[in-house]
C-alpha cells in the first residue's frame, strides 16, 4: 500500500522514466493499406489524381503535360474522333511531363508518407498527395530520367517499392497507372451510366482550368490510344508593370513590392480561345521569428521570403465578343452568366483549384496553407489560421488596387460594361467557409483611401463620374436618378451586390427621405425631370401620403430652360377636361401637359389630387387676368366650346355672371374679326351682309348653339334703323314706337335690348314745357311722369307719355329699356342741395326740402342698396352748427360729420329732420351716430385748434372728450405726439405739462418754473381726460431731463425776469436728477443718453473780471464736457473756469455725463526763483526728512503703500538736498492759456530733480514751514498716482513728535529701524475648489496674515484643524513681540455681550469716494441689500437687490445657517440673533463685524464649500474649523478694533478659550442629522 502511495506521488517525468526502465518493450505496427485508404477518403474529389500529378509537374518546372488514356477498344481508324471511344473501358492512364527529372531526394521523398516537400517554393505541404494514385491503381509506376520505380503491396498491409536503373536517360517523367477497377470513358454525356466513368468533357474543362495559375506548364494534351484528342495552350502577353512602395498593405505580414499585369489567352487547338487578365503581386514576407517557428513546426518547412498573390479575371473582350457557353472554358471563367445576369464564381487556387469559393469574380492564387486534402483553407491551427487570415486580407487589399484601376478604365472607355465589372466585386458569401470571403472583404475595405464609385451628378449627364463612395448616394427607385441633381449611383448599378455591400458597411449613403425633400426644395426641375419625379411619387416605394404631400409642395419646375418657374405648392386638383396644354390652368390645378403623363388613378390615389370641378375652371377663366384668352380667336373658340358643353348645368346666377363678363370682352369670332357679343350677329337671312356675323365656333351649329350665343349676348335683331332715325322727327309717337318694339320682343336678344338702351330712341319732355318741347333720349335719361309730380320738379326729364298705365306691358318694356322709377341717388341729393339754397336758412323759419322728404319716404325701396355701395360725400342733411360757433343758420352736412346729440365740436341734426326720418326708417341706417367717438372728436378739435382751443375753452372741450368712448392705447399713443394742450402762448404735448394737485398751493417757485415745467388745472372733468392720455402730476426723471435739454434756452431767454427764482428752480431740477441712484444705468437708453452728453443742460457759474477791477458772477447753461468740477479751489480763483454749482449731488451728476475735474484739466509747473542758500532751517528739514523717510510711505505693518516709485524713493534717500530760495513761481496752463503765480498764490516749496540729484527749495520769507506743501511735493515725486488723502498723513508724520505718533498707534521704533517691505495685495476673486480633501486652503489676505503672525505653537495647533497644512509665508512682525503682552485672561462677557442683532429690512452702505482707501477687514463693502422674508435657523439673510434668488441658493443658505447657528450656540454660547448672512455679487469679504452684528458671506460658502459638502458630508469638519476661526476673528473685534499685535494676542487667546468646546462639539456633531 505504501509503495502504491509512493508511485502516486511521483512526478510525470519520473513516472515516464520508471516505465521506460522497468517495462516490457513492444513495437507499434502501422497498417499502411488502411492508412492510405483513409487518406484517399480525404482525397475524394473528382480528378484529384490529375491535380496532384499536374502540380508535381509544375513544381518540377515542366512546360507541357500529356495525359495518355489507353482503352481496350477495337482498332480505331486514323481519322477517328473522341466520340468513337465512347463507353470504352479504360485500362491504363499515363501522365508525361518534360520537367526536371527526379533527384535522389525526390525518390526518397516519394516513398515516404507525410514527410512533405521541404522546398519552400513548392506547393506541396504534407507529402501525402502523390498517394492519391492508389485510388486508380494498385501497381503505380514512376519513370523519371533513367530510373523506374514500382509500388508493391506485401500481405495486403505494407507497401514496398522496387527501383531499377535503365540503360538510357530520358528527359521526361511519367507516372503509369494500370487501372485496378473498371472505368468507362464517357465521350458523350450520359446520365444513365451506372459504371464508374471518366467524363471526357469535364476532364478537358478541369485540365484547362488547371492552367490558370501554373508557373511553368502552358500546354496540356490528352491522347487516347496515341490519338491526339485535345490540346489547350496558355500564352501570356505583358500589359503593364509597376513597382509598389515597400510599405505595409495595412496588414503586418506582407510588404508589396511590384504588380505585373498580363493578358493570358487560353487556346484550344483547332477550337475557340478565351482571354483573361492576370495580376501578379510580388510581396515580401515579414514575420517575427517566433511566429515563423510555429509555422515551420506545422509545415516542416519555412515560408518563402517572397510570395506571389495572383488574380485571374475576365477581360473586357469577354463581354463583347467571346462565348460564355463553351463547356471547356466555363469553369475557367470566374463568372457565371445566366438569364442576362452575371454572378461571381471565383475559386481559391493552391497550385490548382480547390473547392473554396472566393465570393468575387476572380480566381485567387497565393501561398495559402490548405487542409491536408488541399480542398479547403486551414483556419483551425492558431498560427496557420492567422497567416491565412492576414494573407487573405492582403489579397483583399490587392482586389482594392485592381478595383481602383479597373473603375478608371471602365468609366472612361467601356461604361457599357460597368454593371458586369461590378459583378466581379459582389463579395457574395464564400463556400464552404464563409470566413474566406469575409477576410477578403475586410482587406478590401481596410484602406483609408477614397473608394471610388460611379455616379451621375445630374439627370442630363451622359457620362459617369467617379467620386468617393462616402459622398455618393444610392436610391431605392429607378426614377430618382432622372430628376435629382446630386451624386447618385444609377439605380441599375446600385442593385449590384458590390454597391449593396458598400451600403451595408456604411461606405455609401442611402438616400434618406429628409435628403430627398431638402434636394427637391433646392431644385428647379425641367419638364422631363418633373415627370420622372411624379412617377416616383406614384410608385409603391412610398406609402406615406403626408411625405408625398410634403414633397409635392416643394416642387418647382420650368417647361424649358428659358421659361418661367412654376410651383406645385398650391396644386390640389387635376383636370380631366382634355383642354389643350396651351390653355392655362389655375395654380391649384396640375398643368394638363403634366397630368397627361400620369394616370387618373395615380393622381387621385397617390398624389391625393381631386378632379377639378367644372365650375372652378369656368370661374378661373372669367377672372380679369384670363380675359385675354377670350379675345384670341383660337383660345376663345376652345373656351366657348367648353362653356357650351356644360351650359345647361349652370343655375341662373352663374349664367348671369358669365354673361356679365363675356359682354365686356371681344370674345366672338366674326367675319370682321373679334367682336363683343352685343356687336356680333347670329347669321340669318334678314341681316345685312355688312354686319359682323358669327363665324363657326361649334362643330355642329344647331338650335342649341344658337340659343347659347343668344344667351351670352349675341344679337339676332339689328337696331341700326333706330340709329339712323332723326332725333327731331316726332312723327311717330312714343306710344306707337313702344308698341312696335313690344311685338318684336320675343326675337330680341339681351344684346338687342342693350343696344336699345344705349340709343337715344325714346321721346322725352318736361312738366314745365307741357309737352311742347320734345327730344330723343336714352332710357336711363328719362323718368316716369309720376316722379316729377311727386318731387314738384318741373325741369325733370320724363317720357312723353303722361298717362301711361304703370301696370301695362309697355311700362314694363320701358323699365327694361332703362326709364327710371326714381332719380338716381346723386341726382336726388343734388336736388336737395338745390332746394336748400332756395330756402331761408334761419332755423326757426326753415322748411325741409321736398326732395329730402321724398328720399326719406323712398329710401328703403330705391336707395338702400346704392347707399350701402356708395360713400356719400355730398352734404345734404340739414343740421345745426356746433354750439361754440353760436350760429342759428342751418347748414348741410354729411352723415359722417353730423350727430344726433348736441355737442360743442360737431354739427347735430335738426329736430325736424329727426322726426321726418323717424316716420320712415331708423336714421341709423344712414350711419349717423348719437355722438362722435373719441378719435373723431379729437381730430375735429385738432383741425380747429388754433381757432377754438384756448386756455379758457379747454375745460369745455376736454370735459366733453372725457365723456366719449374710444379711449385705447392707439389713441393714447397718437395723442401723446400732438401739441394741443393750450398754455399762455403755445400748445404743448401731454408729456410736457403737469397737472397740479388741488391741495398744493401755488408759490413763487411755481410761477418761476413756468416755461420750464408747466402746471395746468382745467377742472376735474378735463383733468380726468388729460390723466387718461398720459398727463401726470410730476415729471419723471427722463421727462425732466428732456425738458431741461429742450427748454433751457427759452427758459432763460429773458435773463432779468425772475432770474434768481428761475435759477433756484433750475438747480432744484438738477438736484432731482442727481438724487437718482445709479444715474448712468437709469439714463442708458438712447437717444436720451447721447443728448445728455452732447447737448447743453448743465448750469454752471463763472467769475468775470471787468476792466474796472470788479468781479461779476455769471451763469451759463452748457454741455457737461464744458463744465469743470472744483477740486482745486485756488486754481478756480486764479483761472475762473465755468464751474458746477457748489452742490455735491450736482458734481456727481455732471461727472456722470462728462464733466471734468479741474485738477485733472490743468498743468501746473513749480520752480524756484532768485538766489538759493543753505540755512540752518534747511539743514534741519533735510535731516528730518532723511530720518523719517522710511516711515512716511508705509502702512503700520511697514509695507510700502501702493503705487510707490521705489527708484525715486531711493534717490530721495541718497541724494536729497534742501535749500531756501528767494521765491517760488508757479505756471498754470489751462484751456490753452498760461498764467504765472508767485509764492503768495501758490506753494511755499518746490521739489526739483534730475537723474542723480533731488533738491527741495523752500521760500525763505516764510516764518514757519508749511508741512502740507512739503508733503505734497514729496508725494508728487514718489507716488505714481498721488492721493490727496496721503498728504495729511505724511504731513502729520513729519510735523508731529515721535511720542505723539506712537500714541496714535504708529510703530515708530520698528518702522525706523527696519526697511519697508513690499505690500502684497491679493486681487484674485475667490474660486470654488473642486476637492476639499486635496485642496490648499486659501483665505482672505488678512486671515492668511493672521495665521502667519501667530506663535509657532498656535500655528502647529491649526495643523490639526486643516488638511493639508497651511503654507507659511514670511512675516514682518517679530514673533517675540507676542510675549510682551503677558497672559491676560479673556472676559467672555466682554467678548460676546457687544454683539447685537441687525433688524432693519434693508442693509445699505454707500460706495467710497475715489480718495478713500480702507483695507480693514471690518470695512463694510458697498451694499444695497434687502432682507429675505424667511429666517434660516433663526438667522436673517440679506440679499443684494441685483442677485437672482434660486432654489439652490436657498438650500445652501439653510446649510450655511445650520453650521453658524450650531457654532454660535454650542461653541460660543451666544444668541444666534447676533449672526446674519449676506449674499452679495463680487465683494472680497468673507465676513465683517458691523458694530457687534456679525455678517457672514453666503456667496463665499457657495463657491468654496457647498459643492463638496453636497458630494461628501465628511468634509464638514474642515468647514467647521474654518468658520470657528472666522467666528473667533470677528468676536475679537468686539474687544480690539485695529489689526495690530494686541489684536493678534487677543485673537490667540480667544481661539484657546473656545478650543475645547469646539472639539467636544465636533465629536458629537453630525451634518446628516440636519439633513434628516
Amino acid at each position: 500500500m505504501a509503495d502504491e502511495m509512493n508511485e502516486e506521488n511521483l512526478s510525470s517525468d519520473d513516472l515516464w522514466l520508471k516505465i521506460i526502465n522497468e517495462g516490457v518493450e513492444d513495437r507499434v505496427e502501422v497498417n499502411q493499406r488502411m492508412l492510405i485508404d483513409k487518406m484517399l477518403a480525404r482525397y475524394s474529389s473528382d480528378f484529384v489524381v490529375y491535380r496532384e500529378l499536374i502540380q508535381n509537374s509544375d513544381d518540377a518546372h515542366a512546360t507541357s503535360f500529356i495525359l495518355q488514356i489507353k482503352c481496350n477498344s477495337k482498332e480505331i481508324q486514323q481519322n477517328a474522333t473522341e466520340n468513337d471511344f465512347h463507353n470504352c473501358e479504360i485500362t491504363e492512364i499515363r501522365t508525361i511531363n518534360n520537367g526536371n527529372t527526379f533527384t535522389e531526394d525526390d525518390w526518397k521523398r516519394v516513398i515516404t508518407i507525410a514527410e512533405g516537400n521541404t522546398n519552400i517554393d513548392a506547393i506541396g505541404q504534407f507529402g501525402v498527395g502523390f498517394f492519391s494514385v492508389f485510388s486508380y491503381s494498385e501497381k503505380p509506376m514512376i519513370q523519371s530520367g533513367k530510373h523506374y520505380l514500382a509500388f508493391v503491396w506485401q500481405n495486403g498491409k505494407s507497401l514496398t517499392t522496387f527501383r531499377k536503373e535503365l540503360p538510357f536517360h530520358e528527359r521526361l517523367t511519367s507516372v503509369i497507372l494500370p487501372m485496378k477497377n473498371k472505368y468507362i470513358l464517357q465521350a458523350i454525356p450520359d446520365d444513365n451510366q451506372t459504371t464508374p466513368y471518366l467524363n471526357l468533357t469535364r476532364l478537358k474543362a478541369f485540365l484547362t482550368k488547371v492552367l490558370s495559375f501554373t508557373k511553368y506548364i502552358n500546354e496540356v494534351i490528352i491522347q487516347i490510344n496515341s490519338l491526339h484528342i485535345f490540346q489547350v495552350n496558355k500564352t501570356k502577353k505583358p500589359l503593364s508593370s509597376m513597382k509598389l512602395t515597400e510599405t505595409s498593405n495595412l496588414h503586418s505580414f506582407l510588404r508589396f513590392k511590384s504588380l505585373t499585369q498580363t493578358e493570358q489567352t487560353f487556346k484550344i487547338l483547332r477550337g475557340p480561345s478565351i482571354t483573361l487578365i492576370h495580376i501578379d503581386v510580388e510581396s515580401k514576407v515579414k514575420l517575427d521569428e517566433d511566429f515563423h517557428q510555429h509555422i515551420e513546426n506545422v509545415l516542416k518547412k519555412r515560408l518563402p521570403s517572397l510570395i506571389h498573390i495572383e488574380l485571374l479575371f475576365p477581360s473586357n473582350r469577354i463581354f463583347e465578343s467571346e462565348q460564355w457557353n463553351d463547356q471547356v472554358f466555363r469553369d475557367l471563367i470566374p463568372l457565371r452568366h445566366s438569364q442576362g445576369k452575371y454572378s461571381p464564381s471565383g475559386q481559391i487556387f493552391i497550385g490548382l483549384g480547390t473547392h473554396q469559393s472566393t465570393g468575387v469574380g476572380m480566381h485567387i492564387y497565393s501561398h495559402l496553407v490548405p487542409t491536408i486534402e488541399r480542398e479547403n483553407i486551414d483556419l483551425q491551427d492558431p498560427y496557420i489560421s492567422k497567416w491565412n487570415e492576414q494573407l487573405l486580407k492582403s489579397i483583399g487589399h490587392i482586389l482594392r488596387l485592381v478595383y481602383d484601376q479597373t473603375m478608371l478604365e471602365i468609366v472612361n472607355h467601356h461604361p457599357q460594361h460597368l454593371y458586369t465589372i461590378l459583378s466581379l466585386y459582389a463579395f457574395q458569401t464564400s463556400a464552404p467557409n464563409k470566413a474566406i470571403g469575409e477576410f477578403l472583404l475586410g482587406g478590401f475595405l481596410a484602406s483609408d483611401r477614397d473608394l471610388l464609385v460611379p455616379i451621375r451628378r445630374c439627370p442630363s449627364d451622359t457620362q459617369f463620374s467617379l467620386i468617393s463612395s462616402r459622398q455618393a448616394y444610392v436610391s431605392n427607385s429607378k426614377y430618382m436618378e432622372n430628376f435629382l441633381t446630386m451624386p447618385l449611383i444609377p439605380y441599375a448599378i446600385s442593385q449590384a451586390d458590390f454597391i449593396q455591400i458598400l451600403k451595408h458597411h456604411g461606405r455609401v449613403q442611402e438616400l434618406s427621405t429628409e435628403i430627398v425633400v431638402e434636394k427637391i426644395r433646392e431644385s428647379i426641375f425641367v419638364f422631363d425631370e418633373l415627370i420622372e419625379l411624379l412617377h416616383w411619387l406614384c410608385t409603391n416605394d412610398i406609402e406615406d401620403k403626408s411625405y408625398i404631400k410634403q414633397i409635392f409642395s416643394e416642387i418647382y419646375y420650368r417647361e424649358t430652360l428659358e421659361s418661367s418657374i412654376i410651383e406645385l405648392k398650391n396644386v390640389q386638383f387635376y383636370s380631366a377636361f382634355h383642354l389643350p396644354s396651351f390653355i392655362p390652368l389655375p395654380t391649384n390645378i396640375l398643368p394638363s401637359n403634366v397630368g397627361n403623363h400620369i394616370s387618373h388613378d395615380d393622381l387621385q390615389r397617390k398624389l391625393s389630387l381631386s378632379k377639378v370641378p367644372m365650375r372652378n375652371l369656368i370661374h378661373f377663366y372669367l377672372l380679369g387676368n384670363q380675359h385675354y384668352l377670350f379675345e384670341n380667336e383660337i383660345t376663345s373658340k376652345i373656351l366657348l366650346n367648353f362653356l357650351y358643353q356644360y351650359w345647361t348645368q349652370f343655375h341662373n346666377d352663374e349664367l348671369n355672371q358669365i354673361k356679365a363678363v363675356l359682354s365686356k370682352l371681344k370674345c366672338i369670332s366674326t367675319n370682321q374679326g373679334m367682336k363683343l357679343p352685343q356687336e356680333s350677329f347670329i347669321p340669318s337671312a334678314n341681316l345685312s351682309a355688312h354686319l359682323p356675323t358669327v363665324s363657326q365656333i361649334f362643330p355642329d351649329d344647331n338650335s342649341q348653339s344658337v340659343e347659347f350665343l343668344r344667351s351670352i349676348g349675341c344679337r339676332t335683331f339689328h337696331a341700326s334703323f333706330m340709329e339712323s332715325m332723326d332725333p327731331t322727327n316726332n312723327d311717330q309717337s312714343l306710344q306707337h314706337f313702344v308698341q312696335d318694339l313690344l311685338k318684336q320682343r320675343e326675337t330680341m336678344s339681351d344684346g338687342d335690348i342693350n343696344a336699345l338702351r344705349n340709343i337715344p330712341c325714346l321721346t322725352g319732355t318736361t312738366l314745365q314745357s307741357n309737352g311742347k318741347l320734345k327730344r330723343k333720349c336714352k332710357g336711363n335719361q328719362l323718368h316716369f311722369p309720376s316722379v316729377a309730380k311727386d318731387l314738384h320738379w318741373q325741369e325733370l326729364l320724363i317720357i312723353d307719355w303722361v298717362d301711361i298705365n304703370p301696370f301695362s306691358q309697355e311700362c314694363m318694356l320701358l323699365k327694361e329699356l332703362g326709364v327710371r322709377e326714381a332719380p338716381d341717388l346723386p341726382t336726388l341729393l343734388s336736388r336737395i342741395v338745390q332746394e336748400h339754397e332756395q330756402k331761408s336758412k334761419i332755423e326757426s323759419d326753415y322748411e325741409l326740402p321736398v326732395a329730402l322728404i321724398y328720399f326719406a319716404e323712398n329710401f328703403r325701396k330705391y336707395y338702400l342698396e346704392s347707399w350701402k355701395s356708395n360713400q356719400v360725400k355730398t352734404p345734404f342733411l340739414p343740421s345745426s352748427p356746433p354750439k361754440i360757433e353760436q350760429s342759428s343758420e342751418v347748414i348741410l352736412t354729411t352723415p359722417q360729420s353730423v350727430f344726433k346729440e348736441l355737442n360743442p365740436l360737431c354739427p347735430s341734426l335738426l329736430p325736424k329732420v329727426m322726426r321726418c326720418f323717424s316716420h320712415c326708417f331708423d336714421i341709423s341706417l344712414l350711419g349717423i351716430k348719437s355722438r362722435p367717438d373719441l378719435q373723431t372728436a379729437f381730430d375735429v378739435l385738432m383741425d380747429k385748434r388754433d381757432r377754438i382751443l384756448t386756455v379758457e375753452s379747454a375745460p369745455i372741450y376736454f370735459s366733453y372728450l372725457n365723456k366719449l368712448e374710444g379711449l385705447n392705447r392707439t389713441f393714447t399713443e397718437k395723442a401723446a405726439s400732438k401739441f394741443f394742450i393750450p398754455l399762455s402762448n403755445s400748445y404743448s404735448k401731454p408729456s410736457q405739462v403737469f397737472i397740479r394737485s388741488s391741495n398744493i398751493p401755488l408759490d413763487d417757485d411755481d410761477k418761476a418754473a413756468a416755461g420750464l415745467i408747466d402746471y395746468i388745472d382745467y377742472g376735474p372733468e378735463a383733468n380726468s381726460f388729460l390723466f387718461s392720455i398720459g398727463v401726470v402730476s410730476f415729471p419723471s426723471v427722463e421727462t425732466l431731463a428732456d425738458l431741461l435739454i429742450e427748454r433751457q434756452s427759452s427758459y432763460f431767454a429773458r435773463p432779468n425776469e425772475m432770474l434768481k427764482a428761475k435759477l433756484r428752480v433750475y438747480i432744484n431740477c438738477l438736484k432731482q436728477l442727481a438724487a437718482i441712484p445709479n444715474i448712468k444705468e437709469r439714463f442708458r437708453d438712447e437717444p436720451l443718453k447721447s443728448r445728455l452728453i452732447d447737448q447743453p443742460w448743465c448750469l454752471g457759474y463763472q467769475t468775470i473780471k471787468h476792466s474796472d477791477g470788479t468781479n461779476e458772477n455769471i451763469f451759463r447753461v452748457t454741455k457737461p464736457s464744458e463744465i469743470y468740477l472744483d477740486d482745486d479751489h485756488q486754481s478756480a480763483i486764479d483761472l475762473r473756469p465755468l464751474c458746477a454749482p457748489d452742490e455735491s449731488d450736482l458734481v456727481r451728476l455732471y461727472e456722470a455725463f462728462g464733466a471734468k475735474w479741474l485738477s485733472e484739466s490743468i498743468e501746473r509747473t513749480l520752480m524756484h526763483t532768485g538766489k538759493v542758500s543753505t540755512t540752518q532751517r534747511s539743514k534741519m528739514l533735510c535731516e528730518l526728512i532723511d530720518h523719517r523717510l522710511d516711515m512716511l510711505f508705509v502702512n503700520k505693518r511697514g509695507e510700502y503703500l501702493e503705487n510707490i516709485d521705489e527708484k525715486r524713493l531711493d534717490l530721495l534717500r541718497k541724494h536729497l538736498s534742501v535749500y531756501e530760495s528767494e521765491g517760488i513761481q508757479c505756471k498754470i496752463t489751462f484751456e490753452r492759456r498760461t498764467i504765472v503765480l508767485d509764492s503768495t498764490d501758490c506753494s511755499s516749496c518746490v521739489l526739483e530733480h534730475d537723474k542723480s540729484q533731488v533738491n527741495l527749495y523752500i521760500h525763505r520769507d516764510l516764518p514757519t514751514l508749511d508741512y502740507i506743501d512739503i508733503a505734497s511735493e514729496l508725494i508728487r515725486f514718489v507716488h505714481k498716482k498721488p492721493l490727496e488723502t496721503l498728504v495729511h498723513s505724511i504731513s502729520d508724520k513729519l510735523s508731529s513728535p515721535l511720542e505723539t505718533l506712537k500714541r496714535r498707534g504708529i510703530p515708530v521704533d520698528r518702522l525706523l529701524k527696519q526697511r519697508p517691505t513690499k505690500l502684497v495685495v491679493r486681487n484674485e476673486p475667490i474660486k470654488p475648489q473642486s476637492n476639499i480633501q486635496n485642496q490648499s486652503w486659501k483665505f482672505d489676505p488678512y486671515y492668511q496674515e493672521t495665521f502667519e503672525k501667530a506663535s509657532n505653537e498656535f500655528v502647529q495647533s491649526l495643523k490639526d484643524f486643516f488638511s493639508p497644512t497651511i503654507e507659511k509665508h514670511s512675516s514682518n512682525i517679530e514673533r517675540t513681540g507676542i510675549s510682551d503682552f503677558g497672559e491676560s485672561p479673556i472676559d467672555v462677557d466682554q467678548l460676546t455681550q457687544p454683539g447685537r442683532s441687525y433688524s432693519e429690512n434693508e442693509f445699505q452702505h454707500p460706495e467710497y469716494s475715489k480718495y478713500e482707501n480702507n483695507n480693514l477687514c471690518e470695512y463694510v463693502p458697498p451694499s444695497n441689500m434687502i432682507r429675505h422674508p424667511i429666517l434660516f435657523h433663526n438667522i436673517a439673510l440679506y440679499i443684494d437687490k441685483n442677485v437672482h434668488v434660486t432654489d439652490l441658493m436657498i438650500k445652501q443658505g439653510e446649510q450655511f445657517a445650520y453650521i453658524l447657528s450650531s457654532l454660535a450656540q454650542q461653541v460660543f454660547h451666544m444668541s444666534v440673533s447676533v449672526v446674519h448672512l449676506f449674499r452679495d455679487i463680487n465683494s472680497a469679504r468673507i465676513a465683517f463685524n458691523n458694530n457687534g452684528a456679525l455678517f457672514f458671506n453666503l456667496r463665499y460658502f457657495e463657491q468654496v464649500f457647498a459643492s463638496d459638502l453636497a458630494k461628501n458630508h465628511s468634509v464638514i469638519r474642515p468647514i467647521m474649523n474654518f468658520y470657528f476661526l472666522i467666528f473667533c476673528h470677528e468676536l475679537t473685534h468686539n474687544i480690539h478694533v485695529n489689526h495690530d499685535l494686541n489684536f493678534l494676542h487677543y485673537f490667540q487667546r480667544v481661539i484657546v478659550k473656545f478650543m475645547d468646546d469646539k472639539e467636544n462639539f465636533l465629536s458629537t456633531f453630525s451634518f446628516l442629522s440636519k439633513q434628516s
